[in-house]
C-alpha cells in the first residue's frame, strides 16, 4: 500500500510500582483501547519482515507492540489484556534474567517482591532470584497462544566501560545494578566508574586489578582514620588515580568481537531451544548499536534489530536500526494526540518533554566524549 507505515511502540514494566519506565495496568489498557478505536491493528515480526521487503500489509494502520527485559508483570498485567482485545506483542528477553522456576509463579507475584523497583528486581536476578522476571514456562505458554512472540535483548544486557576517563566513584555498598555487572557483584566503596556504554558496542576498557585494590584500600583507610565528607573522599580518590595512571587498558579487538558475538548468538540460540520457535529479532540493549555490532548481529543470524530512536518504519528502512516510540505514562487521550504527530519527530520530542535521540556508538572507540 502506497505510503503505508508501521509504528512500533515500546514498554518496559506494566506494574503498579511507580518508577521511570513503568506504566500502571489501567493506563496500559486505556492505551490499547485508544489504539483500537483509532483503527490500529497489531502485527508480529514475520509480517514486519514482509513489509520491509515491500509486501503491503492487510492492516491499514499496523502497530507493533514491544516490551523490553521480560518482567513477570507482562504475564499478569499485559497478557490478559492482549487476550481480551486479541492484540499481539513481542517481548525482548534478557536470557540471563529468565526464571528457571517451571512452577512459573503463576499464582501471582510474591508479596515480598511485589513492590521492588527495576533496579532491585535486576539486582535480585543477578544474585539468582529471578522471580520478578518471566519463567520459560510462562514464555512457552504465551508463545503457543499465537499472541506473543519473543525476541532477544542479549544474554546479559551488560554495560561496559568505554574509556579510561573516570566520571565518579562508588561511595557506598548500595551500588546500581549496572555496576554490580561490571564488577561481578564484588562492589566496594572506592571503585571508579569510567565512561560507560552498552557492552555490545565497545571494546571495553578494563581497569587493572592492582589499581582497583589501591583505590578501595585508600577509601577504607580514610574512612577508618577520619570522618571525611563524600566530596573530600572523591577528591582524594581522584588525586590518587592521577598518581597511579595508567588505570587499565582496552580488551583486544579479537576478544571484543568474540564476546559480542557470544552475547548475540547465545541469546538467540537459548530462546529458540527453549521455545521451539525462530528468533529473528533483536532489540539493542540501551538502544545502542554500532557498525561492528550490526555486522556481528547479522553473523549471529538476526534479520532485524530495534533501537530507542524515534520514528516510523517504512519499506526500505534500515533493518538493524528500526525506530520505536516509548510509551510509558502516556494516557489514552494523550496517546491519540501523539499518534497524530508520529510523522513529526521534532513535535513528538516537544510533547514528550525530552529528546529521544539517535544513539550510535563508534566502533570500539576509546573516545573521551561523554
Amino acid at each position: 500500500m502506497k505510503g503505508q507505515e508501521v509504528i512500533c511502540l515500546y514498554y518496559h514494566r506494566v506494574s503498579p510500582v511507580k518508577e521511570e519506565y513503568s506504566m500502571e495496568p489501567g493506563l496500559f489498557q486505556s492505551q490499547l483501547e485508544t489504539l483500537l478505536s483509532r483503527g490500529y491493528r497489531s502485527i508480529l515480526i514475520a509480517e514486519l519482515m514482509d513489509f520491509l521487503a515491500g509486501k503491503p500489509l492487510a492492516e491499514k494502520k499496523p502497530v507493533l507492540l514491544s516490551f523490553d527485559d521480560g518482567f513477570v508483570d507482562f504475564y499478569f498485567n499485559v497478557y490478559p489484556v492482549l487476550k481480551k482485545y486479541q492484540m499481539r506483542a513481542v517481548v525482548f528477553l534478557v536470557t540471563d534474567w529468565v526464571s528457571e522456576d517451571e512452577s512459573g509463579g503463576k499464582s501471582g507475584i510474591p508479596a515480598e517482591l511485589s513492590g521492588l523497583d527495576a533496579d532491585l528486581a535486576i539486582k535480585s536476578a543477578l544474585r539468582g532470584d529471578r522471580r520478578l522476571f518471566l519463567s520459560w514456562g510462562m514464555a512457552k505458554e504465551m508463545a503457543e497462544s499465537g499472541l506473543v512472540e519473543f525476541g532477544s535483548h542479549s544474554v546479559s544486557h551488560r554495560i561496559g566501560f568505554r574509556s579510561g576517563l573516570v566520571k565518579r566513584y562508588i561511595l557506598s555498598d548500595d551500588a546500581y545494578w549496572k555496576y554490580l555487572q561490571i564488577y561481578n557483584d564484588r562492589v566496594k566503596p572506592g571503585l571508579p566508574i569510567f565512561q560507560k556504554a552498552s557492552a555490545l558496542t565497545i571494546r571495553r576498557f578494563l581497569p587493572a586489578p592492582k589499581v582497583l585494590d589501591q583505590l578501595t584500600g585508600y577509601f577504607q583507610k580514610e574512612m577508618a582514620s577520619s570522618a571525611k565528607s563524600q566530596k573530600r573522599l572523591e577528591s582524594g580518590l581522584m588525586e590518587l588515580a592521577e598518581k597511579i595512571k595508567p588505570l587499565g587498558d582496552y580488551e583486544p579487538e579479537i576478544e571484543a568481537r568474540s564476546r559480542i558475538l557470544s552475547e548475540l548468538k547465545g541469546s538467540k540460540e537459548i530462546i529458540e531451544k527453549r521455545l521451539g520457535k525462530d528468533c529473528p529479532a533483536l532489540c539493542w540493549p540501551f538502544g545502542d548499536y554500532s557498525g561492528r555490532s550490526v555486522e556481528l548481529a547479522q553473523q549471529a543470524g538476526y534479520r532485524l534489530a530495534f533501537t530507542t530512536e524515534c520514528g516510523s518504519i517504512r519499506p526500505g528502512s534500515d533493518r538493524f536500526s528500526l525506530p520505536r516510540y516509548r510509551m510509558d505514562r502516556i494516557s489514552g487521550p494523550r496517546l491519540a494526540l501523539d499518534l497524530g504527530l508520529l510523522k513529526h519527530p521534532v513535535l513528538d520530542r516537544i510533547i514528550n518533554g525530552k529528546a529521544r535521540s539517535k544513539k550510535v556508538t563508534q566502533d570500539f572507540a576509546g573516545s573521551e566524549k561523554d
